[in-house]
Parts: structure tokens; sequence; C-alpha cells
């Protein structure tokens, strides 16, 4: 019986529970207009604001109550989106079909987990025991200062009376809530300091630390440039010195290739051009380049997981040892496309371009194996270049893929990145935008096989005000936040033709993406509503997120469960970008929009500078493809040739073939190594004498269509080689000559048509002279000749 009536109590705690999230989320919907809002939150045992937010929560019942007697639904507070969501009436959810391939397999993975699921040796273990932990904590705890006393505290912001107006945030409230969401950063980042440091992140409702990426601090290098950001000197000094002396890669530690590259390296990157400029305001003086040091080590550990037949590289790699001879070669678009930030700004600090070339063939290889509708898929096999996973989107598995493209482009001025940027752009915007939705469908046919909004679309309104497109942004904008508006935060998945979360993808793991988008359209439009979106962000944020030592997954978005983990990037991006948006509001004084130059956020948030070092390299060279400070460094591009002989030597690999070295797995390499294929000489007298010519012309990257496995010999199963269908480009500039010819493929053209050469006159037209080709060809590259001939197919 006493079990019983325990059990009985327990319930009766449950319903009651569910009662008052039922009254709280209508009261955050149908907050009546007319009213000055009073939170949730805010007043503790203030007896007025008590009083004042019992009186309108009968006033928002009796408003349901009428509107449901009326035969009406009540609107909803701010429901200018009113309708985004009802799709009853659309024929595309209603008539829509998929295809054989494309059946949706439901892995959706969180950004922190998409690289390392690829491989079961993805994630690595801390291999301590609890005893070693908690002494290991303890001393690396000793040797930085106390943690900063919270003038901002939550329980300080909540006193504030009746801050947001119903038509909009004044600037005087823009600056309560920009000191809400400093509180914000520092009751989480305290907690990790206390609680978690130096593991990886912190478990904010036991108060625990754990290692979830290489154990190395991550969760402090992905906080610097936040702290920066936010004119912490002390902390920032403390945390630069400590990383300084402590970090170190020659661990034996399997890790992701992409998580590594954006959290890890873009925060020493990004620390280290902040400690090391006066401009910045942040200068320290005892600071000599160790982060740029570290950053250098940890990139030439990353670099044999390129050692691929395409160039895209594995989606693991042992910081010790190399790629594991059991390392799977299925990778995402995004984890091969989302590196050419990081590694570009390290060449140019160096003054090495292997980190470079690595990275733009990587996305070349992607990209030569787009559709011939321009889309990519989500997972590719790196040795044979065969998608493994058809579904085009921009969302999981891709999102950062096309970010990359024009950020690259914004931050170093490389036109490749735009025109591929433009294609893709192009492309996705006409196959896979259902105004204001976004949607997945089969990379070759087109067919639709997913109506689905998952949470990492949600940076996409934020790229397009980059690339200037702005009334999609608003539109898209407003759908994917008026399902923040629904739950309370975004699912990782919405199911566009149910109406519904998706089963399996309930959680909110605090993520940035939306809070991104709205920060870069205020700033766009400086419409009041993206701060009003802001303001209520920060509501569900404090209300449903926050616990013991910082702020929790959600893990039930429907329920508000919380769950005992935080991410770092909510400290990288989440925060950041709530405490960028409300300082802009109120008058902006910070190292972003006041400061020396202007900054390109990577996919983690990390501030990366447009200077003349990283953005200006030709401005500085005393010669063409010459980089501005080593005159024996050739700034080159390079094209990868994809059939190779594959050989293994005591469980490391290496690759033979033309124009492919392979790099040594104790990362011995030297500034004139040439990791892939044939050199492509400078692309500028192209496009200055053929202006029609779409980007596979100008720059050699030729669409390769699919291999069909099925009418392949049995035997090559057990061959060596890895044999991929081709075509090597190379773009050759005469400036004496009437015309600039170029080798051109016809990328979308039938297969069975012979692949035809092109010349361009100075008035940009089209010629055919196979006998001239040859001629030149063979007189400016001799020996290279006939092995070019065999792949014109002429």
């Amino acid at each position: 019986m006493q079990r019983a009536s325990s059990g009985q109590a327990q319930e009766a705690d449950i319903a009651e529970q569910l009662s008052k999230l039922k009254e709280d989320l209508e009261y955050v919907r149908f907050f009546p207009k007319t009213e000055k809002y009073v939170s949730l939150f805010m007043g503790g045992d203030d007896t007025d604001i008590v009083d004042r937010r019992n009186g309108l929560r009968k006033q928002i019942k009796a408003n349901l109550i009428a509107a449901a007697a009326s035969g009406k639904d009540l609107e909803e507070t701010g429901s200018e989106d009113d309708g985004l969501l009802d799709l009853s009436e659309d024929d595309f959810f209603l008539t829509g079909s998929s295809s054989d391939e494309a059946d949706a397999d439901d892995e959706w993975t969180d950004k922190s987990t998409r690289e390392q699921a690829s491989s079961t040796s993805g994630k690595a273990a801390s291999g301590m025991s609890s005893d070693e932990r908690t002494q290991k904590q303890s001393s690396a705890r000793a040797l930085m200062p106390p943690p900063r006393p919270s003038t901002n505290s939550f329980s300080s912001s909540i006193n504030a009376k009746s801050r947001t107006l119903a038509d909009g945030v004044t600037p005087e409230e823009a600056k309560q809530l920009r000191d809400e969401v400093l509180g914000m950063f520092y009751h989480a980042f305290d907690g990790y300091m206390e609680h978690a440091f130096p593991l990886d992140e912190l478990k904010p409702q036991s108060c625990k630390g754990e290692d979830t990426l290489g154990g190395y601090a991550l969760t402090l290098i992905d906080s610097l440039d936040t702290l920066a950001l936010l004119g912490d000197r002390e902390r920032f000094t403390a945390s630069v010195e400590w990383i300084g002396k402590n970090l170190r890669f020659d661990i034996n530690k399997t890790v992701s290739v992409f998580e590594t590259t954006i959290r890890i390296l873009g925060g020493l990157l990004s620390g280290h051009l902040i400690a090391s400029d006066y401009a910045t305001g942040m200068k320290m003086p005892s600071y000599d380049d160790e982060f740029l040091h570290l950053a250098e080590d940890l990139a030439r550990r990353l670099l044999p997981a390129f050692d691929t037949p395409t160039g895209i590289p594995f989606g693991s790699v042992n910081l010790l040892h190399g790629v594991d001879e059991n390392e799977s070669k299925v990778t995402s678009t995004a984890g091969g496309g989302t590196l050419t930030l990081e590694f570009g700004v390290l060449s140019r600090l160096t003054n090495d371009p292997i980190f470079e070339e690595v990275t733009k063939n990587a996305v070349r290889g992607l990209w030569a194996r787009r559709s011939k509708i321009n889309l990519v898929g989500a997972h590719i096999d790196v040795f044979t270049g065969e998608w493994t996973q058809k579904d085009a989107g921009i969302g999981t598995s891709i999102d950062s893929f096309y970010e990359y493209l024009l950020k690259a482009y914004l931050l170093f001025g490389d036109e490749e990145y735009l025109f591929i940027f433009q294609e893709a752009y192009e492309a996705a915007m006409h196959y896979l935008f259902n105004d204001p939705w976004y949607v997945e469908v089969n990379m070759n046919s087109a067919a639709l096989v997913w109506p689905l909004f998952n949470s990492l679309q949600a940076f996409w309104p934020g790229l397009q005000v980059l690339a200037g497109d702005i009334d999609p942004a608003i539109r898209t904008h407003a759908a994917f936040f008026s399902v923040w508006k629904r739950y309370g935060f975004t699912p990782e998945g919405f199911n566009l033709a149910t109406l519904s979360v998706q089963q399996g993808q309930k959680s909110y793991p605090l993520r940035p993406e939306l809070i991104e988008s709205t920060y870069w359209l205020y700033k766009a439009t400086r419409d009041p509503r993206y701060l009003d979106a802001g303001r209520d962000m920060v509501a569900s944020l404090q209300y449903g997120a926050r616990c013991t030592c910082g702020y929790c997954h959600i893990s039930d978005v429907e329920f508000h469960k919380q769950e005992d983990h935080m991410e770092s990037f909510f400290l990288a991006e989440t925060v950041k970008y709530l405490w960028l948006l409300f300082d802009l509001a109120a008058g902006p004084d910070n190292l972003v929009e006041n400061g020396p130059y202007k900054y390109i956020f990577s996919t983690e948030g990390h501030l990366l500078p447009v200077t003349p070092q990283i953005s200006l390299v030709r401005e500085h060279c005393s010669y063409l493809g010459a980089y501005c400070r080593s005159s024996n460094v050739r700034w080159e591009s390079h094209t990868s040739d994809i059939s190779t002989d594959s050989q293994e030597t005591n469980g490391s690999r290496s690759y033979r073939g033309s124009g492919f070295t392979s790099i040594p797995s104790d990362s011995t390499f030297h500034k004139s190594t040439s990791v892939t294929g044939l050199i492509k000489v400078s692309i500028d007298h192209v496009m200055e004498f053929c202006p029609g010519l779409n980007h596979g012309q100008k720059f050699g990257i030729s669409y390769v269509a699919s291999v069909d496995t099925t009418q392949e010999d049995e035997s090559s199963n057990q061959r060596d080689t890895a044999m991929v269908q081709s075509h090597s480009v190379v773009v050759i500039s005469n400036a004496d000559a009437k015309y600039s010819p170029s080798t051109v493929l016809n990328d979308h053209d039938n297969d069975q048509e012979p692949r035809r050469m092109m010349k361009c006159d100075l008035e940009g037209g089209p010629g055919f002279q196979p006998e001239a080709w040859k001629e030149l060809w063979c007189s400016t590259w001799g020996s290279l000749c006939s092995e070019v001939l065999a792949i014109w197919h002429l």
C-alpha cells in the first residue's frame, strides 16, 4: 500500500509539472500584445510582480476560453508569421514522392559527433582513474585565477522590472539583456573552470567534467575569443598562459578531424591573432607565438588524414600514429569541406602552403563529384569517390560545406571559392527551397526525400545575409523561429508533413545556428523583431536550460527535460551571438563592431580577422605566385589525380600515382611539398580573356560521373588499385598569344559525346583547334604531354 501511494504521489507530481509547463507555454505564446511583458523567471518574491503575473495568467486563460467559444484560435504574440506551419494546402507535401535511392536512414547526429560516428575509434577515451582525474583537475585549477565575481549573475539580472515591451526592445532594455547574457556566460564558464577544467567539457547537473574530444581543455580553448570579445583581459591572459605551458598534442588519441579543426585549431588561431596584436587591445607582452606553434603542430598531425586517392580526408586520425588501418573510408561532405578557413589562415601565418593546398583539394574533390544538377550528397567514400548517402540538403552532414565556400572567398579573396559557391547556391535555391522551408532531395533526380526542418539548417539565413540575399533569409528565419516559439527551443528535427517533432530528434543541444542568423539579420536590417526573438531565446535558455553549474542539453523539447551535458560551443557560439545581438542594439563597443579589422566567423564562431597578412596575399607578392614574405615558397593551385596505386606498409598507407605525393605519418613536411596533381598555372589570364566561362572551365573542376559498380569486373575487387573515372585538368595561360587557351570539359553534356578542346579569343568566342593545342601543350610541358593527351579523349 505504501509503495502504491508513493507511485500515485509521483504521478501526481508529474501531472502537476506538466500542467504548469502547459500554462507557462500559454503564457509566452499568447501574452497580450497590449501589455508590457513580465518575464516568467523574474521578480522572485516581489509581491507586485507576482500579482501582476498571476493577473496576466488569468487574462490569458480568459482570452483562450473566449477564442474557443467563438470557434477561432487565439492569435499568438508577435505572430506576423501565422500560417507558416500550415502546409495542409501545399500540394508539394501532399504529392511528394521519394526515390528508391533516397531511403533516409535517420542518421541525425549532433554537431559534436557527426564526424566521430564514422569510426568507432573516433571518440577518445580519457584513460584516467577517478583519483588521477581529480588530481589533474586540482593541479590545473591551482594555476588559474579564482572565478570571476559574478556581478551580472542570474539572481541580480532578474530583479529588473518590465524590461521588454510588446512593441520592441529599447536601447536601455538591450543593455539589460546584454548584461543578462554576460551573466549567462560566466555562470557556465565559472562552472566549467571550477568543476570540469582541465577536462574537455562540463556536466552541468552533476557539476563534474568529462573528456569528449581529446582531453585537452576543449571548453577553455573554445571560449578564448569570447573572453576577449567581452573584454575580460585577466581571464584571457591567464587562459593563454596556462594553455601555452600545458597543452601538448603528442598523445595517443584518435580524434575527429572536423571537430578538432573547428574547435581546437580554430580556437588556437583566433587566440593567437588576438594575443599577438596591439590593435585588438588584448596584446600580451609575454606572449611568444606559443599558440601558433601549437596550431602548426596540431595541423601537421591531422595531415595524414588527407592522404587519400580523392584528396577528401578521413573522418578521424590518431594524433600520434596517423590514420588507423581500420578507419572508416566514409566521411561527410561537411567533414571534408569545412576545413579551409582554419588551414588557410595557418598557411598564411606560417608561410607554408601545404595546409591550404590539402583543404582546397578536398573541396575540389567533393565538388568534382557533384551531380549533374550541381547538388552534393551527405556522405562519400574517400577512396572511391562514390556517394554512400545521396540525400542533398542544407542541414546535417552538408551545412558548413556551403558556409565555407562563401567565407573562404570573403577571407582569402580566392575567386574559385566564389564560383563554386555561386553554382552550389543557385542549385540549392532551385531544388531545395520550398519557400520558406528547405527540404532534402535525391542529389541526382531532385526527388523529394525528406520534408524535414532540422536545426542545423538554421544557419542558412545568416549565410544568405553574407551573400546579400536578404528577402528569402527573412522569410526562412520567420519560419524557423515559429518552431522555436512553438516548443521554446528548436528540436533536432521537425517534420513539415505532420507538423510535429520528428521521432528520435526531440533534443536541443544548445545549438547556436538560429541565434546566429538572428544576429546577422538584425545587423543587416535593424528590424526590432530580431531583438524580440533574441529576448525570447534568452528567456527559454534561462527558464528551461539553466541548471546548477551551467546550461543543460534539452533532451525533449516538448517536455523540457534536461540532460547532464554542455557542449563547448555553447560558450564559443550560442552565448557569443546573443551578446553581440544585444550589444549591437545598445550601441556596440566590442572588438567585432569597433575593432581594427573586419572579422569572419568560423563555423565554430571563432574570430578570423581580414588582415593584410591573411587576406591580401597577392598584394604582398613581389611576383605572380610568390608568397609575401618568402620568395622560395610558391603558392600554386593543384588538382587531384584520382587514379592511384595503393600500397600498405606496416599499417601506414601511401599512394603512388601521377602527381600524388604521400604524406608521411611523422609529419615531416617541407614548404615545397606538392601534395596533389598537376599544376594549374595562373588562372588570371583565362578569366581576363574568357569572361564567359563557367567555374569548371576557368578552374578546371570537371563533373565526375559516378562509377557503375554493377558493371565492373568481379576481379577488380581483388586489385590493390583504387580506380575512379576522373579528369585532371590543367589550365594554361599565354599572355603573349592572341588567345589564352584552356582545356574545357563539358560538365553536363551527354557522357557519350567526345570531350572537346576549346580556346577563347579576346572577345571570348570558342573555337576548336586540337592540333594547335597539342603543339602548345607539348612545347610547354614536354614529358607530361603523352599523359595528359590520354585524358583528352580526342
